[in-house]
């Protein structure tokens, strides 16, 4: 059914008949702005509405969620399957929010079918959608249960279990008295640091144990036990699936100084050549909060031993008893370490890692950037760091609020761009770990902090000098930008999306009201192609990054009206044509991999790739799969209009799936599954 959109109360009919009939499509004509009529020929944004099979948390952004201290982990997620559907993504699902639900849609947004994932561990941490596969990262929580507990041993070494030495004789006291016996009167507790010594000390004791009423204990401190009762634990655990995300693997992370993963913090991941980072933020051992990065090798899916240890700041090669040393496979600080960290990015840039951080202290207040580079040419086998700040804002050292809220990142041909929301610091007096302090003295409501849009733009050849480029001007208007999304539409070409919020309504903050989402094209400079464009009534997820599918702009919202509150058994999707944004025009048509079916030669499984889109970034990846999902080889291929390939003709291969990746690894469209003619 299709309605067209033209006052807000037939904006409020179309969300009724949503909930009432359930999928239905609407049209909403496009103006230039609030105040401009909608001229000729523009296209139409197309709003769908679905039922959801299992209640979903409600998603919208909000002017309160753009000026949260720090982030929480990504749980929404839409992309493009190379085969005419799509996959819609979503974490935290279901009537206990332990669910990922993940349906198939049609390239009309007709749903296809829906499968539902159960949490392999209590916290979802994040997914990525890779060129080996999807990967979802789960955790737990992981204090420590045994801060006040020992290894016990009685007087004749009967080991007694981990216990809280006065706990244990407190109830030992009660049930002596409670069979008639007398109480305790003498109690000898020997420290014995190892079972060594224990057992060669407990033959040479003076005391008369036989006597009634005497207690002996012997124990070890379980910090002093050959490990730490936390490192034991099973805090993370990364797993893979294949594209129709049936499991393929898990692997456990145990050892990473990790008491509450995902803390305060986001996760994002990126992948090359057989290996997985994970950047994420945790609460260590020692309560403080701090970034997290992971190296996992994803043929034999597994964190990386060489990988963790330069991670550690080491180089070299690992000796083989290192993790059993007093330096575990990661401890305090990585090479990396930022604290607090809030939000994270990472990007691979060619063979250098690139790292993004929200940082209210160390090693700077405000964007961190960290580049990893890896190999002998830096000095040795082994990590080499360097950090820039690419903004910096006043303040103590680890005070939380710092008045800005990341949104996006992203690799340019000469640099990288970021996209935040930031209070005029010209406003600002101090900053506190809850409050921004205004020159008069007064705190900031979020209303009042009347945030900008911001790009910040630095230069691979000189990123200590970023250049910030303010895409709003709202101090004093009443106004606010949400946290903005920073889309890529080609080499050169990158899209920011921003909601603008009427701070001068009266209500809860949460419910500030929604003036539109504004959309700018931009270069790799942060220049303006083209005018700003807003779009009313439109809104975005709080999480869910808006995905170039063919020739438009797809992202959905779960509990559109709820204001981010409660959950939802409803989806509205938007598709924005980018014809309809300024600028964007030049690169519709997105990305796609075309290719016949493979045939058999004396090199093994050879087709030739066409490669469609406005640029031919990065490379074409080719993997040879088996009827399990198992891929069995891959090889890498310059990206070019025309692209050979030849893959080994192992036997068991029945398909071969190619990816197109960006400079930085990053898939620039759906896999294309491609038949083995004669297999």
């Amino acid at each position: 059914m299709k309605r067209t959109i033209l006052t807000p109360r037939k904006t409020h009919a179309r969300k009724t008949l949503g909930r009432r009939l359930g999928a239905c499509v609407l049209t909403l004509l496009l103006s230039l702005s609030l105040w401009a009529p909608a001229a000729a020929g523009d296209a139409e944004l197309t709003v769908v509405t679905q039922n959801l099979t299992v209640p979903a948390p409600a998603s919208e952004m909000t002017l309160t969620g753009s000026a949260e201290r720090w982030s929480s982990p990504v749980t929404s997620c839409l992309y493009d399957n190379g085969d005419g559907t799509l996959t819609a993504l979503r974490a935290d699902c279901g009537p206990e929010g332990d669910t990922v639900c993940v349906d198939t849609l049609s390239a009309d947004l007709t749903l296809l079918g829906s499968r539902q994932i159960p949490y392999e561990l209590p916290l979802f941490g994040g997914f990525y959608h890779g060129t080996s596969g999807n990967y979802m990262m789960f955790g737990r929580e992981n204090p420590d249960l045994y801060q006040d507990l020992v290894h016990c041993y009685d007087r004749d070494k009967n080991y007694l279990g981990l216990l809280n030495p006065e706990a244990y004789i407190q109830q030992l006291t009660e049930e002596r008295l409670a069979q008639g016996l007398s109480a305790i009167r003498e109690i000898h507790l020997f420290r014995e640091p190892t079972l060594e010594r224990l057992e060669k000390e407990t033959g040479h004791l003076s005391i008369d144990t036989t006597r009634d009423g005497v207690l002996v204990l012997f124990f070890i401190p379980l910090k002093e036990s050959a490990e730490n009762s936390q490192d034991l634990v099973e805090v993370l655990r990364m797993v893979q699936y294949d594209q129709d995300f049936h499991q393929v693997a898990a692997a456990p992370v145990t050892h990473v100084y990790t008491a509450y993963p995902f803390d305060a913090s986001s996760l994002r991941m990126a992948e090359r050549d057989g290996v997985l980072m994970v950047h994420t933020g945790r609460k260590r051992y020692d309560g403080h909060q701090s970034q997290l990065t992971l190296w996992f090798s994803t043929e034999e899916l597994a964190l990386n031993r060489t990988g963790m240890y330069w991670l550690n700041g080491m180089t070299g090669e690992p000796a083989e008893d290192w993790e059993k040393t007093d330096r575990t496979p990661l401890q305090e600080y990585q090479i990396n370490h930022v604290s607090h960290s809030y939000n994270q990015f990472i990007r691979f840039d060619g063979e250098d890692l690139v790292l993004l951080d929200h940082s209210d202290g160390s090693p700077a207040r405000g964007v961190v950037l960290t580049i990893l580079r890896q190999g002998p040419k830096y000095g040795s086998v082994g990590l080499n760091s360097t950090w820039y700040p690419l903004l910096t804002v006043d303040g103590n050292s680890g005070a939380n609020q710092t008045g800005i809220s990341l949104g996006g990142f992203e690799l340019t041909e000469t640099g990288y761009l970021t996209a935040l929301n930031a209070v005029d610091p010209d406003r600002v007096e101090r900053y506190s770990s809850y409050r921004i302090i205004e020159k008069d003295g007064t705190v900031m409501s979020e209303r009042e902090q009347e945030r900008d849009a911001v790009l910040l733009v630095t230069s691979k050849e000189d990123p200590e000098n970023t250049v910030q480029i303010r895409l709003t001007d709202n101090a004093g208007t009443g106004r606010a930008a949400g946290i903005p999304y920073l889309v890529k539409l080609g080499e050169d070409r990158f899209l920011v999306l921003w909601e603008t919020y009427d701070c001068t309504a009266s209500g809860p903050a949460q419910k500030t009201p929604c003036l539109g989402m504004t959309c700018q094209v931009v270069d790799g400079t942060g220049k303006a192609v083209a005018e700003a464009k807003t779009f009313p009534r439109v809104r975005l997820s709080k999480d869910c990054q808006p995905a170039v599918m063919g020739e438009d702009l797809i992202w959905f919202i779960d509990g559109l009206g709820l204001y981010g509150e409660g959950t939802s058994m409803e989806r509205t999707f938007y598709r924005l044509p980018l014809s309809a944004v300024p600028g964007a025009e030049k690169t519709a048509g997105g990305y796609a991999v075309q290719a016949g079916p493979a045939d058999k030669t004396e090199a093994g499984w050879s087709l030739t790739a066409a490669l469609e889109g406005p640029a031919r970034p990065g490379r074409l990846t080719a993997a040879l799969y088996d009827g399990d999902g198992k891929q069995l080889a891959a090889k890498t291929f310059p990206a070019a209009d025309r692209v050979p390939v030849t893959l080994p003709g192992l036997s068991g291969g029945t398909e071969i799936r190619l990816f197109w990746t960006d400079g930085g690894n990053r898939p620039l469209c759906g896999s294309r599954t491609v038949p083995l003619n004669g297999a």
